[in-house]
């Protein structure tokens, strides 16, 4: 009878063990998922904010330059454009709230209507067969795209950009290339956190992520990002 209770006890403290193990498994696993979301959705506000703010300052310190050469009309011209910026970064909020949603977004038509807002018309090349990519995926090649020209416009004002959006059967990919800037507009540096941000969302995914200079070509002194997600 003895042996018998101490079996059952050991069994009973077994049981309970592995209750308590499994309950802070369960604790962890939540607690990263918290986790990775708020590491998701700082990347998106980072995103948004940085591709609207950034265009906006530029026009403002460009309409502040022109102020000292009595130019009105083109002070005016850069204050329109500021405004005009000002109502893309709500459409773009909009963009980033139906992302944080999780609802599906189309790939090529929000990319097109993204490039179109930045004054890149005609910009976009597709090649190959377009498939609806999972809304993780779709959600972070939007953000990579959004925040390259971020970055275009930033240090390479004025300079031409170009984007290819490839699909083959085992893998989509986003390539956003720029040319040199073709004018000067005073900008604040980057913080360097878009390139990062970038990099891990591409991580998350499985993917690669090459970006740097653009050293041969008629876009030689530019800059290239490419993102390749598998399928």
């Amino acid at each position: 009878m003895g042996m018998l209770n101490r079996v059952q006890h050991q069994a009973v403290d077994a049981a309970l063990s592995a209750a308590e193990s499994g309950e802070r498994a369960a604790r962890a696993e939540a607690q990263a998922a918290v986790l990775a979301e708020r590491g998701r959705i700082a990347r998106d506000v980072h995103d948004v904010l940085a591709h609207s703010l950034a265009g906006i300052n530029m026009q403002l310190e460009l309409a502040d330059a022109l102020l000292d050469t009595g130019d009105l009309a083109k002070v005016r011209a850069a204050n329109d454009k500021a405004h005009s910026l000002v109502k893309e970064s709500l459409q773009q909020a909009q963009w980033t709230v139906h992302a944080l949603s999780e609802d599906a977004l189309p790939l090529v038509d929000t990319l097109t209507a993204m490039l179109e807002s930045s004054g890149h018309r005609d910009a976009l090349t597709v090649t190959g067969t377009p498939v609806e990519a999972p809304a993780q995926v779709t959600r972070n090649l939007l953000r990579i795209g959004q925040e390259s020209l971020t970055n275009a416009a930033r240090h390479a004002p004025g300079g031409a950009v170009r984007v290819e959006l490839a699909f083959t059967a085992s893998s989509t990919a986003l390539t956003i290339r720029n040319g040199p800037a073709s004018r000067t507009v005073k900008a604040a540096t980057g913080s360097g956190m878009g390139l990062i941000g970038m990099r891990e969302r591409v991580a998350l995914l499985g993917g690669t992520l090459t970006a740097g200079p653009v050293t041969e070509g008629p876009d030689e002194g530019g800059w290239h990002v490419e993102a390749v997600i598998p399928r």
